[in-house]
């Protein structure tokens, strides 16, 4: 994952803030971001990246929550975030998107075992 994006995160927390509303889920995604920050500082990877990834992770879910992980792609493609990034969100339903690559998963699960 390291194809630069033009988003930082105030733009991030606005795209979230378009997609999600509920405050039990936006609570979770600042989580994820966080958790995911910790996560790639221990792998030397870049935490801003792996944070904003975690933070829009389940951007379609409560909106279409019987698609999640498959309205994904196209919301981030509108949104101009990098192919490496939409993968690894879609990765975190591996078996729900035909495309996804478990080896890319963004959960957060697999990381803290």
């Amino acid at each position: 994952m390291s194809e630069t994006a033009n988003i930082d995160r105030p733009r991030a927390v606005a795209i979230l803030g378009t997609w999600i509303t509920g405050e039990t889920l936006t609570r979770h995604s600042i989580t994820v971001e966080a958790v995911m920050r910790h996560f790639a500082v221990l792998s030397g990877e870049n935490p801003d990246e792996w944070g904003l990834i975690g933070l829009l992770h389940d951007i379609d879910f409560e909106r279409y929550p019987d698609e999640h992980c498959k309205r994904a792609r196209t919301i981030l493609e509108a949104e101009w975030l990098p192919e490496s990034w939409i993968r690894a969100i879609e990765s975190h339903g591996y078996g729900l998107v035909r495309r996804a690559d478990r080896s890319r998963s963004c959960n957060c699960s697999h990381a803290a075992k």
